[in-house]
């Protein structure tokens, strides 16, 4: 290839130098980096032998790298990480790897390595940019003359590690937390077999074999393992002002772009919160404050008009709720227009026109959460693509966690996103309800009363628990258990229960007393049981639910199934092109649940010869990455075909770039599913497809 012209070299520049950042914040980005950089150099010596898997993951890991520097201010690193990125997304769409790019790539990742430690050379940057101009062009515009000298001056001065760096590495010790999970996982042990020898010493006790000496020994032990799980606990906690620089940089960045002036406000910076969760947050609360300052605050001459102040105010809140973490973002802008929302339901096949009208503003606002879903009029560079949101509701609900939005029109939206302490032993409270035992978080339990004792049942169905009249529920009904005989006999215990959003008295048969549970996970397959957060072992062995009354009490509202909203009069016939049998697999379970018809290909060949033998399908379900023939090609195959270019074609990829979008677009994709999809988004689409094939 022809070198480009030293004229438009994307050189190094003054401009790149890094910003000064907290030495926290350098430290969690540069234990991230670690990572990213572990990644990219691992994987670097597969990318000859080809494999869209390898460059995916590589991709991946600069892309992320990428982000993460922009946002601590790291702009060299950032500019190179980009130049990284175009390169492998070239060898992603075809290009044959080199000898000489896997040295590039290599040498990229050292001086990323470098950048990330505080070490800056002007000289070297701006060389790694003239191969990277050789290989693909350059795409920037060229430095002035003066930066090019200033670029000189700084390339002479020698190598130095900020001071910043330096006392950020000096002042923590960086334990993997995978280490302090392993010391939590034998507290927990120690504390079930705790709990195990105080059963059977009380057994022993109520028969005269206990002295007075084992019992204070026993209570010692008691008092130091719970010293030691909350000293454990401890460690694991971060300030939530650590997100600050990066909440900061965020609203400052796309209220530059966009071009409206904005003030950031945050409270409780102090507040503790799981590093891990916090980490998990990072992204979905910067997520909320782009859309804040696109989407929600109006311009200075609308605002002036509107009679506010022309600043836009924006504030990100933390707190302590009982047993949660509650993060709430809210801003002052223009709000969420219900009617524009409830339009889109009906475009997007949602619900239909005379469904959306009944639909409350809690159901239409949480159809924002889903994915695809978006009101914006136009694609800006920061939002409005339909991404973001149902990424914010999957990583708070991965904690078992939720996620809500009230908005008022033209006085602003605020979202709060609520998630339970993350602890491995905490105090509960053991109840009964059809013939079960659960866990409550004693935290959530503001008062224990018995019906017609302490609590009376109003006419209404309402609880009276002192001068407080409460909303009743039935825990078994709640948790939809059936009775089983041999219930308990006596009055039902009513427990005043606080959610953080309101309050509730629910009706259990009994209580059986607090105790000190270790909390286990759920793993995976029951990660998303409605009411149900975790699972604890008692004494004895037996497996006891630990509620999650936030859940039990309020059931979120839920959108009309996609699934059922426009569902076809008839059934359909649809061709699954896939490499992978077990995502063909879940594909044709899927479509068979709904009484259509499946036929299944290994790879775009295979799918373009059952084409040709066979009727043509009603839909299509096509992967992108295939040998033989990439999704793309069968795509181009099946359009420039007279007999078979009225089928619909739906690509259900991993690729979640906006250029492979367009691509398929181009090409006359009928729609586009992102790997890992929900069922009813996948059901959404082929309801959309083949709505002009049903006429």
């Amino acid at each position: 290839m022809t070198p480009a012209p030293e004229s438009q070299l994307l050189e190094y520049t003054p401009d790149d130098v890094r910003m000064a950042v907290d030495p926290e914040l350098l430290e969690v980005f540069r234990q991230e980096a670690e990572g990213h950089l572990q990644a990219i150099r691992s994987n670097l010596p597969a990318l000859c032998q080809g494999g869209s898997e390898v460059v995916q993951i590589v991709r991946r890991a600069a892309h992320t790298l990428k982000g993460s520097a922009a946002m601590v201010g790291f702009k060299a690193l950032t500019r190179l990480a980009h130049r990284m990125e175009d390169l492998l997304d070239r060898i992603h769409d075809g290009l044959v790897v080199s000898p000489e790019m896997i040295d590039l790539l290599n040498a990229s990742a050292d001086r990323l390595d470098d950048l990330a430690g505080g070490k800056e050379d002007a000289a070297i940057l701006n060389a790694l940019y003239a191969r990277y101009a050789v290989l693909l062009g350059a795409d920037d515009a060229a430095p002035s003359p003066q930066q090019r000298r200033d670029a000189e001056d700084r390339s002479a001065r020698p190598e130095s590690e900020s001071s910043a760096s330096r006392s950020a590495r000096e002042a923590f010790v960086r334990t993997p937390l995978h280490r302090l999970d392993a010391l939590m996982r034998l507290v927990s042990e120690l504390t079930v077999v705790r709990t195990a020898l105080e059963q059977r010493l009380t057994g022993d006790q109520a028969m005269g074999q206990l002295d007075d000496e084992t019992e204070d020994l026993l209570t010692y032990q008691a008092r130091v393992v719970s010293e030691l799980h909350d000293r454990l606990m401890h460690i694991r906690l971060v300030p939530f002002g650590t997100l600050a620089a990066r909440l900061r940089r965020t609203v400052r960045q796309v209220a530059e772009l966009s071009g409206k002036p904005v003030e950031l406000t945050l409270e409780g910076e102090a507040v503790e919160v799981d590093k891990a969760a916090l980490e998990d947050m990072a992204e979905p609360l910067m997520h909320l404050l782009r859309n804040a300052v696109d989407h929600g605050i109006e311009s200075g001459e609308r605002r002036r008009e509107r009679g506010k102040p022309e600043q836009g105010r924006i504030a990100v809140r933390a707190a302590h709720e009982g047993d949660q973490v509650v993060l709430r973002v809210s801003d002052d802008g223009r709000g969420v227009d219900a009617e524009a929302v409830r339009t889109k339901a009906v475009e997007r096949g949602y619900a239909s026109a005379e469904a959306a009208a009944h639909l409350t503003e809690p159901e239409l606002f949480a159809l924002l959460f889903q994915p695809g879903f978006s009101t914006a009029r136009a694609i800006s560079e920061t939002s409005g693509r339909g991404v973001g949101l149902d990424v914010v509701r999957a990583c708070v609900e991965r904690r078992k966690g939720s996620a809500t939005l009230t908005s008022r029109p033209g006085e602003g939206t605020t979202f709060v996103l609520r998630l339970p302490m993350t602890v491995a032993v905490t105090q509960a409270l053991l109840v009964r309800a059809c013939g079960q035992t659960f866990a409550l978080p004693a935290a959530s339990v503001v008062r224990v009363a018995r019906l017609g004792v302490d609590a009376v049942e109003t006419p209404d169905g309402e609880i009276q628990i002192g001068e407080g009249t409460y909303s009743c529920i039935l825990l078994g009904e709640a948790l939809r258990l059936r009775p089983r005989g041999g219930a308990e006999t006596g009055r039902p215990a009513v427990l005043l229960i606080d959610t953080g959003e309101g309050r509730a008295a629910v009706l259990v048969d009994d209580v059986q007393g607090g105790r000190e549970i270790v909390v286990k996970n759920l793993g995976t397959h029951l990660q998303k049981v409605h009411g149900v957060s975790g699972a604890t072992l008692t004494g004895d062995g037996a497996v006891v639910l630990i509620l999650n009354p936030a859940e039990c009490l309020t059931t979120p509202p839920r959108p009309p199934s996609r699934a059922t909203a426009v569902r076809p009069a008839r059934a359909l016939s649809v061709l699954v092109v896939d490499d992978s049998a077990s995502m063909r697999k879940a594909m044709r379970n899927l479509i068979e649940r709904m009484g259509w018809a499946a036929r299944e290909a290994h790879d775009g060949r295979d799918g373009l010869e059952l084409l040709s033998a066979g009727p043509s399908p009603d839909l299509m379900l096509v992967d992108v990455d295939m040998p033989r023939m990439n999704g793309f090609e069968l795509l181009a195959a099946v359009k420039g075909s007279e007999k078979h270019r009225h089928v619909p074609v739906v690509m259900v990829t991993s690729r979640a770039g906006a250029s492979d979008r367009s691509k398929a677009e181009q090409l006359g994709a009928a729609g586009y599913v992102v790997k890992p999809f929900h069922d009813e988004d996948l059901l959404a689409a082929i309801h959309r497809a083949s709505a002009p094939a049903r006429g």
